[in-house]
């Protein structure tokens, strides 16, 4: 091709934050097309996943057809079909530490810490990180939230007990839990 597009190489990045429309995915997939791309990559969470799918489906009838690499980035670790993802680790690594230095300040001054994390509709960084400090009492993730008055009376119950045998402890809620 003649193009002076498809003789250059290189990223172009560029962020998008919130649902892409139908009329953006027509447009991205025009300029793919126009600049005749081999290969688009996309890396984000279950926005930019679903927009990669969309524009997928739109490059089907298109030949020679663009490949799509699609890689998952998002803090929370909430994409289906996903073990771990970009970000998530950086979280949990944070996170844990948050916790271990806010159960010193509770164990010393004799308090309750109550540490809320990522996840509005799952509970990966708050259960991960509670998991890694070593330090929690209690965790309330969105996927335990059924009943939420019956959980939040085994939380209170639990919390109860740990502040009489310790004089204090440490309660860790995902953002989903919290909203129930």
């Amino acid at each position: 091709t003649t193009d002076t597009h498809a003789l250059e190489a290189g990223s172009f990045l560029k962020a998008l934050r919130g649902d892409c429309t139908e009329d953006m995915l027509d447009q991205f997939t025009k300029q793919i097309v126009h600049l005749d791309l081999d290969i688009l990559y996309t890396v984000g969470g279950n926005g930019t996943q679903t927009a990669a799918h969309g524009i997928a489906q739109q490059l089907q009838a298109v030949e020679p057809r663009p490949l799509i690499v699609a890689g998952s980035k998002t803090m929370d670790n909430d994409l289906n079909f996903t073990d771990v993802t970009f970000g998530f680790r950086t979280t949990v690594d944070n996170a844990h530490e948050v916790i271990r230095r806010l159960h010193a300040d509770a164990q010393t001054l004799n308090r309750l810490a109550i540490v809320e994390l990522f996840g509005a509709k799952s509970g990966f960084v708050a259960l991960h990180s509670a998991y890694a400090s070593g330090e929690v009492d209690y965790v309330l993730i969105p996927e335990m939230m059924d009943d939420p008055q019956v959980e939040l009376e085994l939380c209170v119950k639990r919390l109860a007990h740990r502040l009489d045998k310790n004089q204090h402890a440490v309660l860790v809620v995902a953002e989903g839990a919290s909203q129930m």
